[in-house]
């Protein structure tokens, strides 16, 4: 990378950053072009913040799932025992999402339960992304 011009053709002119900056600033970080290198550091409470926001949305729609199976059984029109599962593998993968134990395996789960959910929701219930009626 050193020696090369890492994004050929790109004129930044007298305003834009110098060539030689931006390509000190990809060397710095192993080559990506960072649009904010100061804020690199940050990355990985970033990912904390979005694991913990994750796992804090499914976990509490487990835990409502599971509080009043039958009522919610009744407003999705699925069964109480599937009405169940569903609380319990929302909580399950919330928790493992947010405590990074399984996150693969936990967020394959969320990801095919909320496909299931957006099935039933487009071609069921007819409704648009926000509720209302397509």
């Amino acid at each position: 990378m050193v020696g090369q011009d890492p994004w050929p053709g790109l004129n930044f002119g007298p305003t834009g950053p110098s060539v030689a900056m931006v390509k000190e600033t990809a060397i710095k970080y192993q080559g990506r072009f960072t649009m904010f290198p100061q804020f690199a550091r940050f990355t990985d409470l970033g990912l904390l913040l979005l694991r913990l926001m994750v796992g804090l949305v499914f976990v509490t729609s487990g835990y409502s799932d599971l509080k009043d199976p039958e009522a919610r059984a009744k407003s999705i029109e699925m069964s109480k025992g599937f009405t169940i599962f569903l609380g319990v593998a929302e909580l399950a993968g919330g928790l493992g999402v947010a405590f990074g134990v399984l996150t693969q395996l936990a967020a394959i789960g969320l990801i095919l339960i909320m496909l299931g959910s957006i099935q039933k929701k487009i071609f069921y219930w007819h409704t648009g992304f926000w509720g209302e009626k397509a």
